[in-house]
């Protein structure tokens, strides 16, 4: 008798909808995490003063992106809603430019990217965006710890990564207590390469 053809296993596909939907609820909270810092330091609450993600620096922000912002997560659902969103954030990241972080232009990139990826696939943004997303934020990753490889930026008495590291343990301070201070020798002398090994990890990590 013939050998009966054996079906190979098949993988379960990891549902990109859902990996979409995750994306959209973080970006969603990155980006309203600058507004709520603001309000919190006005009302004379917590707000840290920290949060330089995409700095709330024009009226446009609370006019136009705010609302943009708000109106995706109230619409989980829509893909327009968040792409028009990333689409005012793309527009303002270019209107400030040449004044703006390294960081926003590589989110700029990945927004760029949804915006794409919700013109050409409307019907399978996840399948086009994803992929993308995962590169280019591999690459940042990547080029961030690589731009850090500098004998200032491995000193600690000058690395910028010391300082944002000690405004880190003030905050965790705030909330665990002041023994968090025993430590701060230490972590404060090794965040340089701390910084460096968790970005080049980060790269790794997304397929680098």
């Amino acid at each position: 008798a013939a050998a009966e053809k054996r079906t190979p296993p098949t993988r379960v596909p990891r549902c990109d909808d859902e990996l979409l939907r995750a994306y959209a609820c973080c970006w969603i909270v990155h980006q309203l995490a600058p507004f709520v810092d603001v309000a919190l330091r006005a009302a004379g609450l917590y707000g840290q003063g920290l949060l330089d993600h995409r700095p709330v620096r024009a009226a446009g922000d609370w006019s136009v992106r705010l609302p943009l912002i708000i109106a995706a997560a109230l619409l989980p659902r829509s893909t327009a809603a968040l792409a028009v969103a990333h689409l005012a954030n793309v527009a303002y990241w270019f209107s400030a430019l040449p004044q703006a972080w390294d960081h926003e232009c590589w989110a700029a990139l990945v927004e760029t990217a949804f915006v794409a990826a919700a013109v050409v696939s409307r019907r399978d943004v996840a399948a086009t965006f994803l992929p993308a997303a995962r590169a280019a934020t591999a690459a940042a990753y990547a080029c961030a710890a690589f731009w850090k490889l500098t004998t200032a930026f491995l000193d600690a008495r000058t690395s910028c990564a010391t300082l944002l590291f000690a405004e880190t343990l003030h905050a965790v301070a705030r909330v665990a207590g002041p023994r968090v201070w025993d430590a701060a020798p230490f972590l404060l002398r090794l965040a340089p390469a701390l910084a460096v090994g968790l970005e080049f990890d980060g790269a790794a990590a997304r397929g680098l």
